[in-house]
């Protein structure tokens, strides 16, 4: 048997060919940290997480992200639609568009999609079952609205 010599692990660190002085200062300044990007999109864009919160619930005085993680439950409402869909329709074309966009926005999530071709239609059958996404503000946390109104 050889003793052959494969090299050996190195790190990310020490791979670096060279290190300049301006390189260390521009990998620290370009870090962006997380801690206030919830509460900033809760009061700014009335979203937690990328899913919209219920109207009744925006605005409330949160200062604090461990407060907003549990002041608010996500509410899950089971959806089903069922439609013919071809290109030539272009209604159909613009429910499944509309739905993808929902998604895309965080308002509901497709849980199964289930397209068939029927023959005699020269359509596709499209079942989507789906859920709507909404947070709503927990009731243990109501005194946060009475805050709002009194203040």
């Amino acid at each position: 048997m050889s003793d052959a010599d494969f090299g050996h692990v190195v790190s990310s660190q020490e791979a670096m060919l060279t290190d300049t002085p301006n390189q260390q200062q521009n990998s620290t300044s370009g870090v962006i940290s997380d801690i206030g990007n919830a509460l900033w999109y809760y009061h700014n864009e009335g979203t937690i997480r990328g899913i919209p919160v219920a109207d009744d619930s925006i605005g409330l005085p949160i200062d604090r992200e461990d407060l907003l993680d549990v002041a608010f439950i996500l509410r899950r409402t089971p959806r089903s639609k069922i439609f013919w869909m071809s290109p030539e329709d272009e209604e159909s074309i613009k429910l499944y568009d509309k739905l993808l966009n929902a998604q895309a926005e965080g308002r509901l999530v497709i849980i199964d999609e289930l397209k068939q071709y029927d023959m005699n239609k020269c359509k596709f059958m499209v079942w989507l079952r789906y859920d709507e996404l909404l947070y709503e503000l927990n009731p243990r946390f109501e005194y946060l609205r009475e805050e709002l109104q009194n203040g």
